[in-house]
């Protein structure tokens, strides 16, 4: 049980903060939080339905903290400055960190872990989707917003179905990876993202090592396939090698979905790109380990709808397309490009708009970021960057949108340097034309989709 009766979330709007929310709420513990979000008029939709399931939102100022308040959540990026910190403080209320919270709830029941660089949340949210509808009665903590769970009330990213699964996201970019003690666990990929790759390495390994019962690899992924020497048991899934305990082949791709066949059994996704079905076979691959038929699997993928934010189409008005992406390292983009670049069609332009976050990652990235847009932009495609998005905490700020683009430009690519946002919205309203599709890529700002969502409306 969580030692905890009531707790407050600081942050509350971000989707790891949220997700746990939900789900602690409906265990029967007293939730409340502030955000600063809220405070300047956005993410109001969240705010309405974290409202809507009994969750009281409160100004960041302080007052959601109270001497009722067991303990206060917040995120690893969050200064010590903000007021809902300082009145814990000055209170003596415990101050957890959101992923020691995590832990606690995962580690209390049959923990199902996805880990990896790219891809967690997609894989988290097919895995649950997979074990709900064939009554394994999971939990649910995603990253992402998982659309068959997404209502007027429920932001998506968490579903309670029972307890005999805690089916989780679990971030490396922290370094909390280690808090988690895993009945079963995937190892999807490991590249470059938030860390170095000397230190996701030993990261992705001691957590291999801790899955107790259940671990399935990624046999197509070189990294993972390395750390596999060092590990005792495992099991491998491939879309490339019959090799693997689980292959994927007979792969046929259209621009909706694929077709593919796993031990003689077909398999519908209904969402696009090879990565995708990679996705979904790593989270079949889960689910027979913990004992579901593989004709239900089956059964059950043909009705997954999908994460919000993955590709996502926000509609179409006069020719045009607008779609809403996650990706944000260099490997998340040049599937997404591969995948948009096969289905656009030679003549109509794709306009990127790619919004960098943080400064640090956005300085590890760099030659990676440059190498891959220049590389997947095609002739009349155009890259659109707005200034790097600062989340808060102390950086060093000596690096600039900018620079990637002027090493795009300089591989020959077209690329241009926004000051802000609106001045890209401004530029794509001016400039924009029938055929083509706008894509608005970047990852943890939650107001990228109210901004793609308004560039469809004056289209």
């Amino acid at each position: 049980m969580i030692p905890y009766s009531s707790i407050a979330f600081c942050g509350i709007a971000g989707s790891g903060m949220s997700a746990i929310a939900q789900v602690l709420i409906k265990q029967g513990i007293k939730i409340s939080g502030s955000d600063r979000n809220f405070d300047h008029g956005k993410c109001l939709n969240i705010k309405s339905k974290l409202e809507s399931q009994g969750i009281k939102i409160y100004p960041q100022d302080g007052s959601c903290v109270t001497s009722n308040v067991d303990a206060l959540v917040i995120s690893t990026a969050v200064e010590a400055t903000i007021p809902d910190i300082e009145a814990a403080k000055s209170q003596n209320i415990t101050i957890i960190r959101r992923a020691e919270l995590l832990a606690l709830i995962f580690n209390q029941n049959n923990g199902i872990a996805v880990a990896g660089t790219s891809g967690k949340s997609t894989v988290t949210g097919i895995l649950g989707f997979l074990l709900e509808q064939n009554n394994c009665q999971p939990a649910i903590i995603n990253g992402g917003i998982m659309e068959n769970y997404k209502t007027d009330t429920a932001i998506g990213n968490a579903f309670v179905a029972g307890e005999n699964y805690t089916v989780i996201e679990a971030d490396e970019s922290d370094g909390t990876l280690e808090l988690y003690n895993p009945l079963g666990g995937l190892l999807l990929n490991i590249s470059l993202d938030h860390k170095p790759l000397e230190e996701l390495r030993p990261l992705f390994l001691n957590y291999a090592n801790r899955c107790k019962d259940h671990l399935v690899i990624n046999y197509d992924c070189p990294e993972t396939m390395a750390l596999a020497k060092k590990i005792n048991q495992y099991k491998t899934f491939s879309i490339k090698s019959d090799k693997a305990d689980f292959y994927a082949e007979n792969i046929i791709q259209n621009p909706h979905g694929s077709t593919f066949v796993l031990n003689e059994v077909t398999f519908e996704l209904p969402q696009p790109g090879l990565y995708n079905i990679a996705n979904a076979l790593a989270a079949i691959s889960m689910a027979i380990e913990l004992g579901v038929p593989l004709e239900k699997l089956a059964k059950s993928l043909a009705k997954f709808k999908g994460i919000g934010r993955r590709l996502q189409i926000i509609g179409s008005k006069n020719g045009r397309i607008v779609i809403d992406d996650f990706a944000h390292n260099a490997e998340k983009i040049e599937a997404s490009m591969m995948t948009l670049s096969h289905h656009a069609g030679a003549d109509n332009r794709i306009l990127y708009i790619y919004q960098p976050h943080g400064f640090a990652p956005t300085r590890m990235l760099k030659n990676q970021l440059i190498e891959t847009f220049s590389k997947y932009l095609r002739k009349n495609d155009i890259l659109l960057l707005p200034e790097i998005f600062y989340a808060g905490g102390t950086v060093t700020r000596d690096i600039s949108s900018n620079d990637l683009v002027v090493g795009i430009v300089n591989n020959g690519k077209d690329s241009k340097f926004f000051n802000n946002r609106e001045e890209i919205k401004s530029w794509i309203l001016e400039n924009n034309q029938e055929g083509d599709t706008i894509v608005i890529m970047g990852a943890r700002d939650d107001t990228l989709t109210d901004y793609a969502k308004d560039i469809l409306e004056k289209i």
